[in-house]
């Protein structure tokens, strides 16, 4: 997983802008280790029409050791209480690497 660094004041961002938000445009693509941990979760009971056929399932924000926050699915059984002191890891999907909670083990 890709983000971005602010040479001037360090901040990470996933998404390139085109200045960092303390107006320096010296940014570097570093490698993001993928690790993290649930800032917050829920359950998801209305979906648009891909996603229904899964309904209903847990999705959780997640803030990576690097700063950014990312909004991942859950994969895994975990209560609300074990989710939240879950760490997490990327996993390889579909050739894209992304945050993903797999009943915490790996």
């Amino acid at each position: 997983m890709t983000g971005y660094r602010c040479s001037q004041c360090g901040r990470v961002s996933l998404e390139k802008p085109d200045r960092c938000r303390c107006g320096s445009q010296a940014l570097e693509a570093i490698e993001l280790g993928g690790r993290g941990k649930v800032y917050t979760c829920t359950t998801l009971h209305a979906a648009a029409e891909p996603f229904e056929k899964d309904l209903p399932f847990q999705i959780a924000i997640v803030e990576l050791d690097e700063g950014p926050r990312v909004t991942v699915r859950i994969e895994g059984n975990q209560t609300s209480a074990e989710r939240q002191a879950l760490p997490v890891l990327a996993a390889d999907l579909a050739g894209k690497a992304v945050p993903l909670i797999v009943d915490g083990e790996w």
